[in-house]
């Protein structure tokens, strides 16, 4: 039986029947996939739907009429150049030989030594992981060729070094050159320098494909955390397009993710009524990102027939609890103590990443520079550095350094290693930018959110938009129970704060 559209949806099937190019802001729980199969039932051209990743394609294969074509951007790219790199994508079995995939491969290889910047020294390793996100960044974009504006400064930023300091220019410049050294090195299919996904996905942009011969409509999902690549192919296909998203689920803007939905000046059309919670936590939704950039509020609607509460603790939730927390680190602390108390926990994180960095950081911890193998850890030249960064910068590291600090590495290493996720969990732990697309009956928010800081005159602002999103991702994951976190909260406040002064204004 089909579901009977709303008027916003009708809105976006007419649009979309007249053959005129689009974009559809979609807020949480909107809908979005059952509008776009309404789309195509409608506009019943060939099409071709380009999903974020291979789950969220899967999942729409089953959903879309026999005329679209469903895949993820890397699949087509993958199709038409990638498969020529398939060798490339991974290290060969067999003894060790530099591919170039680390930053200390890269710093082998290029004989990168250590840069004088300030009164900081810049070892090898850190600025061949440097050159690595150079290339990574610039295969992000839609450059024809690297330049300085790709060359990462990440790496003097975490060690609190002035990009005016003196030496930085000459480091930076080294960096640029190593990078469009690596990249010839990267395409070059007869060498064995390793390539990523995203190579070959460049490459394909480079190549200005035109996919009109074959389609007549493309939908470009999750618009609103697009690669430059990535948007410079759609926007360039001569056919009706329609981007879909929503910007206030932007939350990869650090990796060079762009919201195309406010970037693309088509005709614009919103999905604001919410299937998925009640009203209750659809004003909540509104207020967290209530600001004077934002006023009035975003329209965001809650189904009436859905009882979705807020509360204040998860004592009297039925069922498994979902537990969203901003980092690894955090997470996995939380979740090996329900571990040790004996519940049934699944843990949709990958642990083998988190005990490389956690024994990476104990080897930084004991000066065994050797064998720290994380590029995270890398990055650090002292145990102090390392616990500074976490404590002003990446909640993550702090947490490591609290587990080593306070003498719980064995047993966190030792739980990591007997860890078997259940099957009938009673907990659910998984990060925030996991949840994205996902939904649970009962949500309880962790406290390593650092959505919300204070200012020099103690007043409380955004850390910046992404956080603010990434924390409004979390909130709406929640069909029937939320607990909130001390972040979501303040923001609430502040914003019935902000409406009482602009309503005593006028």
């Amino acid at each position: 039986m089909k579901l009977k559209p709303t008027k916003e949806q009708e809105a976006v099937v007419s649009l979309a029947g007249s053959g005129e190019t689009m974009s559809i802001d979609a807020r949480s729980g909107c809908a979005k996939t059952s509008s776009l199969q309404m789309v195509a039932d409608e506009v019943r051209y060939p099409t071709l739907y380009l999903a974020f990743n291979r789950t969220m394609a899967d999942e729409a294969k089953s959903k879309f009429p026999e005329h679209v074509d469903v895949m993820t951007t890397h699949s087509l790219a993958y199709r038409n150049i990638g498969h020529k790199y398939r060798n490339k994508l991974q290290r060969p079995r067999g003894p060790w030989r530099n591919l170039l995939g680390t930053g200390k491969e890269v710093a082998m290889h290029f004989k990168i030594g250590t840069f004088e910047v300030g009164d900081t020294l810049i070892h090898g390793s850190t600025a061949g992981y440097a050159v690595v996100n150079t290339v990574n960044n610039f295969e992000h974009s839609a450059d024809a060729e690297i330049s300085e504006k790709h060359v990462s400064t990440e790496e003097l930023r975490r060690k609190g070094i002035d990009l005016k300091s003196s030496g930085v220019v000459e480091y930076l410049s080294a960096v640029l050159e190593d990078a469009r050294s690596l990249w010839e090195l990267r395409k070059d299919l007869n060498n064995d320098a390793l390539a990523t996904h995203d190579t070959y996905l460049k490459l394909y942009q480079l190549s200005e494909p035109d996919l009109t011969d074959k389609y007549d409509v493309i939908m470009l999902d999750e618009s609103q955390d697009t690669n430059a690549s990535v948007l410079d192919i759609f926007r360039k296909q001569d056919t009706q397009r329609i981007a879909v998203g929503d910007s206030l689920q932007n939350i990869y803007s650090w990796r060079g993710a762009r919201n195309a939905l406010s970037l693309l000046p088509w005709t614009k059309r919103e999905l604001t009524q919410s299937f998925r919670f009640g009203p209750e936590l659809a004003e909540l939704a509104r207020l967290m990102v209530l600001d004077e950039d934002w006023l009035p509020y975003i329209e965001l609607k809650g189904t009436d027939t859905l009882d979705t509460k807020v509360v204040d603790s998860s004592y009297d939730m039925e069922g498994p609890i979902t537990h969203i927390y901003r980092t690894n680190g955090a997470l996995l602390l939380a979740a090996l103590k329900h571990i040790e108390d004996g519940k049934q926990v699944r843990m949709e994180v990958e642990t083998t990443n988190f005990k490389r960095k956690l024994f990476s950081a104990m080897a930084l911890r004991q000066d065994r520079r050797g064998d720290i193998k994380h590029p995270d850890i890398l990055l650090f030249e002292t145990w102090d550095e390392f616990v500074e960064d976490g404590e002003f910068r990446d909640p993550e590291n702090r947490h490591i350094a609290n587990v080593i600090n306070y003498g719980h590495f064995h047993r966190v290493v030792s739980l990591l290693e007997d860890y078997h996720p259940s099957p009938n969990p009673e907990s659910i732990f998984i990060t925030a930018h996991k949840s994205k697309g996902l939904e649970w009956d009962n949500v309880v928010l962790g406290d390593d959110f650092r959505t919300v800081i204070r200012d020099d005159l103690g007043n409380y602002k955004y850390t910046n938009y992404g956080e603010r999103n990434l924390l409004y991702v979390a909130v709406t994951r929640a069909r029937k129970r939320l607990v909130p976190n001390a972040d979501v909260r303040t923001l609430e406040s502040l914003a019935r704060n902000s409406m009482s002064v602009s309503s005593n204004a006028h």
